[in-house]
């Protein structure tokens, strides 16, 4: 530029206080760019969010996404198409949705509502609005309650740790909402626990979800 002007004969054209040029590539670094910009170097930007993809948004400070309609809250990271992060979350994946502070990793898992600190790796996994401080791993899940942890496929979790395989997805793998401590069972075609659980005064059950001994065994 000479004086805001281009010289005589440069390819830029100058569009108010900006230039632009459409018609190649451009180099910084090597004479032959394959790309509409390659740099051969190191590259320093001093802004706070960077935007990578059609769509892409990233909003507040020091936050990053990536990927078509990607966006990212302040301080958040998204990184996949249509993936949304939350202030301070992570979201990676196809249509993976994280919350505050959350992270969710995978294929269409989602973080729903004003929950925090709630964690989701997997695909097709969801946890509900005001669910807080929970962890969901595995394919089909739903959590709905506040300092769980869910592991398996098809499960429905409402209470403490649930861990198993529920028969398909009309019939998941179901702890109630009420606490129950721990329980586990695996292709159960029926909506609650049936095969075991630890309850909150220390008794263990197989076969039944309420034991009232210290082992509680319903069946042979």
């Amino acid at each position: 530029l000479n004086n805001g002007s281009p010289f005589t004969g440069s390819r830029w054209s100058a569009n108010g206080t900006s230039i632009y040029y459409n018609t190649g590539n451009v180099g910084i670094g090597t004479t032959m760019p394959t790309e509409a910009l390659e740099v051969g170097g190191n590259i320093k930007a001093t802004g706070n969010s960077f935007m990578f993809g059609p769509g892409a948004i990233a909003s507040g400070g020091s936050s990053f996404a990536a990927g078509t309609s990607a966006s990212a809250s302040q301080y958040g990271i998204a990184f996949g198409y249509d993936a949304s992060a939350g202030d301070r979350g992570v979201a990676i994946g196809y249509e993976s949705i994280s919350g505050y502070r959350g992270v969710s990793i995978g294929y269409n898992s989602r973080q729903i509502g004003a929950g925090n600190d709630r964690v989701i790796v997997g695909s097709s996994n969801s946890i509900s609005e005001y669910a807080y401080r929970s962890v969901l791993v595995g394919y089909g899940n739903t959590l709905s309650g506040s300092d769980v942890v869910g592991l398996g496929s098809y499960l429905k979790v409402g209470s403490n740790i649930l861990i198993g395989k529920g028969f398909d997805g009309t019939y998941p793998l179901e702890s109630p909402a009420s606490s129950i401590g721990f329980a586990f069972g695996s292709n159960i075609p029926t909506m609650i626990i049936t095969q075991g659980a630890f309850n909150s005064s220390g008794n263990v059950g197989i076969g039944t979800t309420s034991p009232g001994a210290k082992l509680d065994v319903n069946g042979s």
